[in-house]
């Protein structure tokens, strides 16, 4: 218990500076993706760019949240915090871009499928008798609880 204190505070400091990239991350690409529907309009060239930059934006958050989620490893495990943990998480997923991002993709559907599961099982089952719907939303609770040591 004696670790957690000088832990916290680096996870703190990481996750501070994950979320500001992020968060500036998000309001340039809202910008440019609001400012080509208002520029270009909803016509067949205007859907085409605001796919195109709506692809290049998932790319790239999903390429952040891989160093977000292993800048946080870091920051636990060695004594990197802030943006050199970030630039060291940079580092290690330089070489294994593909599985990583394949595994975070994986990791995603498991998420929403289980958050599917939930909501139509649990949420929105009125017909399902109350112990099912509670058997359902303890099994989602599992499910989640796995993937998340994974």
């Amino acid at each position: 218990m004696s670790v957690v204190p000088k832990v916290w505070k680096r996870l703190i400091v990481t996750f501070l500076w994950s979320f500001a990239n992020v968060l500036v991350y998000n309001i340039i690409a809202g910008v440019l993706l609001l400012s080509s529907v208002a520029f270009l309009g909803l016509g067949n060239l205007g859907i085409a760019i605001f796919v195109v930059l709506l692809i290049l934006y998932l790319s790239g958050f999903v390429y952040i949240s891989l160093v977000w989620h292993l800048a946080s490893v870091v920051s636990v495990l060695e004594d990197v915090y802030g943006i050199k943990a970030m630039k060291k998480s940079k580092a290690l997923i330089k070489g294994k871009m593909g599985v990583a991002v394949a595994m975070f993709v994986v990791l995603i559907i498991c998420f929403v499928g289980i958050q599917v599961a939930f909501e139509s099982g649990v949420v929105l089952a009125w017909s399902l008798g109350t112990e099912i719907r509670i058997g359902i939303g303890i099994l989602c609770f599992l499910l989640l609880f796995k993937i998340s040591l994974l």
